[in-house]
This record gives C-alpha cells, sequence and structure tokens, in this order.
C-alpha cells in the first residue's frame, strides 16, 4: 500500500478522468478473485472474478487480456483438484464465461444492439494501436526505460524485476497468477504504435506488490529474531527504493498547483484587449483559450444542441450570466485543418503560411494567438507553418513561456499526450502550459 501511494505514474494518472484508472482499480480486483479461486475453488470467488473482468473489458478494451491470469488460475485450481481432464466440463468454468459475457454484454450492450458501429470503432481502435505508424519510437525496451523506469523510478522498477523473477523461479501459484497478467499484459501492450504513459497503469499495482514482497522476503532472509530492526529496516529500505518515485509526485504537484499560460494570456487579454475584439488563435485545440465568446459567437455554439435555449434563457440576460469581456474567436484549425503527420519541413512553405494569414485576416482578426512548445511538436505544429507569414506584419503584445530560463535540465514528456507538464526534469519548467505570444495585426 506504501509503495502504491508512492508510486509517481499512479499519482500522476490519479488527477485525470481517464478510463485507465476505473480499469486499473477492475483489473486488481480481478487478479485478487483470481488468487481467492486458486486458493478455495469457491463458486463464489469465480462469480466475482467474472463479474469483475468483465466490468474490466466493457471499461477498455484491454481488460480482455485479465484471460491470462483467470485461466491460469482456473489451470492451477483444477489441477489441484485432479480435474485437469474435465476442464472444459467443469461447471465452475461455464459459470465465470457465461458471467463474463453476460457482464459485457449487460454494461455495453450496443456492442451487440448496434454491431455493426461497434466493429466499426473496433477496427479503428485496433488499427491505430497496430497498424498505424508510431509518431515515437516505441517497443518494450521504450516503456522500460522511459514509462516505467520514470514512472515508477529506477530502484523500483529494479526491485519489480528481481522479484518477478524469484518468483517466477519459486512458481507458488499466487506467484504465477500475478505473473501471468503483468507479463502478458506487458508483451501484448508495449509494441502498440500509441504508447500513452498511462496504458501501463493496470500492471504498477502489480509490480510494486512483487517488488515489496521482495524486499520483506529480503529482509527475513538476513534478518532473524530482531523484529523491531526488521521493522526499521522495512521502513528504511522502503523509503530509499521510493524516493525517486516521492521526488517526482512532489515537483509534479507543485507544477500542476501553478497558473497555466493559457489562463494567464485569457485574464491577461481580459485586462488589455477591448472587449468585441476579433482573436484568432492559432493552434490545435489543445492550445485554444477559455475566452468569453460574443454574444452571436455562443448563440450559434448552443444552438447547435438546443435550438431557443439561448432565446428562452440567455437573451437580454448574457451580461449577467457572462459578466466582463467578449470576444468573436477563431480557431485557425477550423479555418485551416492542421496537417498532423507530415513533417514541419514539409509544411512550413511560404505558400501555406500566407494562405492561412489571409484566412485569418479574411475573418476580421485584429489579434493573433500562437502557441509553441519544442518539446511537444505534433500538438504545437501550426505555429512552423504560419510562423514564416508573421514576419513585418504583426506587433508583439506579450509573451508568456513556461520555461525556467535558467535550467539546463532537458524535460522528458510523454509525446503524444498533449499534455504540457513533464514526466522528468520537472526543474525545466516553472508553469504548465505552452509558450503563448499574443500578437497584433498590422
Amino acid at each position: 500500500a506504501f509503495f502504491c501511494a508512492g508510486t509517481f505514474l499512479l499519482v500522476r494518472e490519479a488527477h485525470f478522468g481517464v478510463t485507465d484508472t476505473t480499469l486499473t482499480f477492475l483489473c486488481t480486483l480481478t487478479v485478487y478473485f483470481c488468487l481467492r479461486l486458486n486458493e478455495t475453488g469457491r463458486v463464489r470467488d469465480f462469480v466475482f472474478a467474472a463479474i469483475f473482468a468483465g466490468l474490466a473489458a466493457s471499461t477498455k478494451y484491454p481488460g480482455a487480456l485479465l484471460i491470462f491470469p483467470i485461466f491460469t488460475a482456473m489451470f492451477l485450481r483444477f489441477k489441484q483438484e485432479e480435474k485437469l481432464k474435465l476442464f472444459f466440463k467443469e461447471s465452475r468454468f461455464w459459470i465465470l464465461v457465461a458471467l463474463g459475457f453476460i457482464t459485457v454484454f449487460a454494461v455495453s450492450p450496443y456492442m451487440i444492439l448496434d454491431f455493426k458501429t461497434f466493429y466499426k470503432d473496433f477496427s479503428v481502435q485496433v488499427f491505430q494501436s497496430v497498424g498505424a505508424t508510431s509518431l515515437i519510437s516505441t517497443g518494450y525496451w521504450y516503456h522500460l526505460r522511459f514509462t516505467l523506469a520514470l514512472g515508477l523510478g529506477l530502484p523500483l522498477l529494479l526491485a519489480a524485476i528481481i522479484s518477478l523473477i524469484y518468483w517466477g523461479v519459486r512458481r507458488k501459484a499466487s506467484d504465477l497468477i500475478i505473473i501471468s497478467f503483468s507479463l502478458g499484459y506487458f508483451l501484448v501492450m508495449a509494441p502498440t504504435s500509441r504508447p500513452f504513459v498511462r496504458y501501463s497503469l493496470p500492471i504498477i499495482p502489480l509490480l510494486v506488490l512483487t517488488a515489496a514482497d521482495g524486499l520483506v522476503n529480503l529482509l527475513n532472509h538476513f534478518i532473524k529474531g530482531n523484529k523491531e530492526l526488521k521493522i526499521g529496516l522495512t521502513w528504511l529500505a522502503a523509503f530509499l527504493i521510493l524516493s525517486p518515485s516521492l521526488n517526482s509526485i512532489v515537483s509534479f504537484n507543485q507544477l500542476m498547483a501553478k497558473k497555466d499560460t493559457r489562463v494567464q494570456a485569457t485574464e491577461w487579454i481580459n485586462s488589455n484587449i477591448p472587449s468585441g475584439s476579433v482573436i484568432a488563435i492559432d493552434g490545435l485545440v489543445y492550445n485554444n483559450l477559455v475566452l468569453t465568446e460574443s454574444p452571436v459567437q455562443t448563440r450559434m455554439r448552443i444552438d447547435q444542441f438546443f435550438p431557443n435555449f439561448y432565446t428562452e434563457h440567455i437573451g437580454a440576460n448574457f451580461s449577467q450570466i457572462f459578466p466582463g469581456p467578449n470576444y468573436q474567436v477563431y480557431p485557425t484549425c477550423n479555418l485551416y485543418p492542421p496537417i498532423l503527420q507530415i513533417s514541419s519541413k514539409q509544411m512550413s512553405t511560404s505558400a501555406e503560411a500566407s494562405q492561412l494569414y489571409d484566412m485569418i485576416k479574411q475573418v476580421g482578426a485584429t489579434y493573433l494567438v500562437t502557441s509553441q512548445y519544442r518539446y511537444l511538436p505534433f500538438y504545437t505544429d501550426n505555429w512552423v507553418r504560419l510562423q514564416p507569414a508573421l514576419a513585418g506584419r504583426t506587433k508583439l503584445l506579450k509573451q508568456i513561456t513556461p520555461f525556467n530560463p535558467t535550467s539546463k535540465t532537458v524535460p522528458q514528456f510523454d509525446q503524444i499526450d498533449a499534455f504540457y507538464l513533464p514526466y522528468a526534469g520537472f526543474d525545466a519548467v516553472t508553469h504548465p502550459g505552452p509558450l503563448v505570444n499574443i500578437y497584433q495585426l498590422k
């Protein structure tokens, strides 16, 4: 529990409303009941394992990989009961299989009711994970040296790996069940072409469990009899092993508490640019500011989903509902769709830049907000394309930077996630968010 509470990757992802955290919880519960069904053989444990596995698979497709610990646990249990030859005739096996599928379809009924759409969406997900060209270097080594080494801290990762090897040699039933999921999940998920660090979450609680078990076994082997000394050394060793991860948690949370550069830019615009001005915001949706749109734009946006709602409930009360300045906002990603998966060198032509600049002027923009982030090039490519057209046509009013000018550290990022805080090397930045430039167009 102490290792889990102090693991950087778990704490980092707990800040966000992503399904990976729910998946991790359900996977851990399923593995627990796999251990229980192997130990007791009771129908109740088979039932709970099936239900939580079904919920996990319905939450996110990788939950289906729980088939590894489930079948390992059943195999070991039936072997213990000398019923291996009756594996597929055993009623508990069919209870588990049936309940697993029933749970999946009960909470995700449109997998059946609209199978065509489900199959189409599922195929897209599979292609993006397996068939698409990766934007960065991926694979087993990437996740070992980056996702796990930085997400757990190198000492904790090494402790987990050594303990897993020891468990493989020890070959206890519980060891093999946990190894089957940890190793099986890693081998299947690591080569995907979209290696978000959060995709590794489901195996993290099990890895830190193996590390803790290895530490306790090691101290029990070398220290006999002196209980107080053993407890003290256990806590000391645990803190030392966890110290890199704890340091990352503190640094990350301190940065998370700082004001994002996009919020700073919004506040500066509200204080310095007249209400009603037309502002173009360059970049992808991740770079948009939280500006209040003009009444006309607000009405158009609301009427798309709730016709007449604006007229009946907002209308003349706009200034009371949305106090402060409002603007006509035009994101350039709507004017000129960004071309992803093409290098900046190919995109950065004077013709493209002039075309985008002309489109910005055609909507009547008198101000332009751009974002750039040299460590996340996939999410700030528009700036590279637009920059050649700005020379001599703009006046820089304000620049808001997230970078620490005195730091020589090169931060490391989850490259395919549009998240403007580092995964390591935290002293290189002072605030979350991209570098924001606010221009007045001539």
